[in-house]
């Protein structure tokens, strides 16, 4: 039973399934393993029980082994692992801080140039994306990828069933940041930005637009909260024009539907109407709230900007001008919060909610890697990138976020990689039978991975020649695996070696499976805003 509960938590992860072990557990590379959350207690019967991991790291990697948590939410006794544990928190479905990558990154370059047997055994909770997001960096780190979107594609194959390794977009997006100052040999400096302005575009569906509300945190530090600030909202919203097909032909019987689109004619009169009193001081009885139906809650007249009459609602300001005569360029539809001056630097979270904050979107920034006019699409918000239907927001929403005038110089120093830097980025070889090629981002890519035992002797041999290779073949839209092997059940993701050893101290062997249909190709996070920085 708690085998089958462990398969159905771990889900399209693949496991380790051989030799009396049944873990969420797979091999990257010959030294990255990525696994679950190490439990104990009531969890071990779903996750990975803690007295397992440690038993398998010992019988095949034994003082070879170092293990790293990246859970914020949950820790463990250090000495279960002898000590050899590297902490690296940060929340689920959320980004690191950007310096966190890298020093992870440069501790697992010093623990793996300790002896050529050692391994990094990495978990999150569920061992998928904040450890995809890891892992991902560090393949590009040591040199195996250069393409952010390779480097994501090469790990959701070799850790699930389904292609969908790291899927939540603001973590695909710092994956890509870190590709970017690894390929441009950027050393990190937070720049400081002002944000002006923030454009919702077109509107978002089946809500209350007066009840959107926003915070905008720097790390976990919240700076700014829509509720408790004034700054100016304009909404932007398309004219209805409503023909009363009825008038065309006099004799045609009034249905149903013809009645209800009388109503809506006359429901937009009277929206007109009422706008029109508002902007001569008056209140109305149609102003009850601001709504697809384009009126607004009562509230006072407080001025005008630009022509526009504005309204007072709660602590922000509504312009509603464009609703009452159509004054929208083309068909455009949006709502615009003003924050004014808002000085950010480093990582910055931005997430919209309802009144009952409610999540609606979130998004993860850095703003050492944004533009004066960074657009977010509808596939890069946290969430909204779900809505597959477009039941809530519409297929080309997107989030537009206008800074003041950045400064390039301050974004980043360029610096060209030392002796010592480039000597070590030789230590891992660009190509190898336990890592992935790629002459460039649009050619066919190959992976080859044996079948054969892993052993902590040989974990780093790069010359071996199994005849019971299992190639991956990794296009631009598809990822399979072919092999001899035909039993796709106990597949798994362990790289090659030539030492043949009993199975009694050997890691799983890789049995193939044929991947078919990629639907979760990760989109490179350089391309996940509409401009790239």
């Amino acid at each position: 039973m708690s085998n089958l509960l462990r398969v159905a938590v771990s889900k399209q992860k693949r496991r380790y399934q051989k030799n009396g072990y049944d873990l969420d557990l797979a091999y990257i590379t010959d030294n990255i393993v990525a696994m679950g959350f190490p439990s104990e207690k009531v969890e071990g019967v779903f996750r990975n029980p803690m007295k397992d991991v440690q038993r398998f790291l010992d019988q095949y990697h034994k003082d070879h082994f170092k293990v790293y948590n990246l859970c914020s939410e949950r820790v463990y006794d250090h000495s279960k692992f002898y000590g050899r544990v590297g902490y690296y928190p940060f929340d689920d479905h959320n980004a690191p801080q950007f310096e966190m990558i890298d020093a992870f990154c440069r501790d697992v370059d010093a623990w793996m140039k300790e002896d050529s047997k050692n391994i990094a055994v990495i978990h999150c909770k569920a061992g998928k994306g904040r450890t995809g997001l890891m892992i991902c960096c560090w393949l590009m780190y040591c040199g195996m990828w250069k393409n952010t979107e390779d480097s994501l594609r090469f790990y959701a194959a070799l850790r699930t069933y389904n292609q969908k390794g790291v899927t939540i977009p603001s973590q695909i997006r710092y994956v890509g940041y870190f590709g970017r100052s690894i390929r441009e040999s950027i050393k990190y400096v937070p720049r400081n930005v002002t944000l002006k302005k923030i454009v919702l575009r077109p509107l978002p569906k089946e809500i209350n637009l007066s009840e959107v509300q926003f915070n905008i945190s720097v790390g976990k530090n919240c700076v700014f909260n829509s509720k408790e600030h004034n700054m100016n909202v304009v909404i932007s919203k398309k004219k209805k024009t409503v023909v009363d097909k009825n008038k065309k032909d006099p004799k045609k019987k009034l249905t149903k539907e013809n009645s209800e689109k009388n109503i809506d004619s006359q429901q937009q009169q009277q929206s007109q109407s009422s706008l029109s009193q508002s902007q001569q001081g008056q209140s109305s009885p149609n102003m009850q709230s601001l709504s697809a139906s384009g009126t607004i809650s009562s509230g006072s007249n407080v001025g005008t900007v630009n022509g526009n009459t504005l309204h007072q609602l709660g602590g922000s300001q509504f312009s509603l001008s464009d609703l009452a005569d159509g004054n929208t360029i083309g068909n455009d539809e949006y709502i615009s919060f003003e924050i004014g001056a808002l000085s950010l630097a480093g990582d910055i979270r931005i997430e919209f909610t309802n009144k009952q904050d409610d999540r609606m979107f979130m998004f993860w920034v850095n703003t050492s890697f944004v533009q004066q006019l960074e657009i977010i699409p509808k596939s890069g918000l946290d969430k909204a990138h779900k809505d597959k239907n477009h039941k809530a927001f519409p297929e080309d929403f997107h989030v537009e976020l206008t800074f003041d005038q950045l400064d390039q110089q301050q974004s980043h120093t360029t610096v060209v990689a030392s002796a010592e830097e480039q000597t070590n980025n030789q230590h891992y070889p660009q190509s190898s039978n336990n890592v992935a090629t790629s002459s460039s981002h649009h050619d066919n890519i190959t992976v080859v991975a044996s079948d054969a035992p892993q052993n902590n002797n040989n974990n780093n041999n790069l010359n071996s020649s199994n005849s019971n290779n299992a190639t991956t073949t990794t296009t631009k839209n598809n990822i399979s695996l072919a092999s001899s092997q035909s039993n796709p059940v106990q597949q798994e993701s362990n790289p090659s070696t030539t030492t043949q050893v009993s199975e009694e101290n050997s890691a799983p062997k890789v049995e193939a499976e044929k991947i078919e249909n990629s639907n979760a190709s990760a989109n490179d996070s350089e391309t996940s805003s509409n401009s790239s920085s």
